[in-house]
């Protein structure tokens, strides 16, 4: 059985922990807020999935928004 296709209320309720060596906070956030609009006009947003994000000092856990980014590309 396959999860369902993600939402833009899925993604808006979206957090993330923050930890040393995590991708960086701005790069992330403007991506969810594109696959946002995407999925409310009704397309995927699958082709915003960077190949890689940048790493920052202090960054969300790439592991959690790697799950997203799964997500996305379903």
């Amino acid at each position: 059985m396959g999860s369902r296709r993600i939402t833009a209320d899925d993604v808006r309720a979206t957090t993330f922990r923050s930890v040393r060596r995590g991708y960086a906070h701005d790069p992330v956030d403007d991506l969810l807020d594109a696959a946002v609009a995407e999925i409310e006009a009704g397309r995927s947003p699958a082709h915003l999935v960077p190949a890689s994000l940048p790493v920052a000092w202090r960054g969300y856990r790439p592991d959690e928004v790697d799950a997203l980014l799964s997500r996305l590309l379903e």
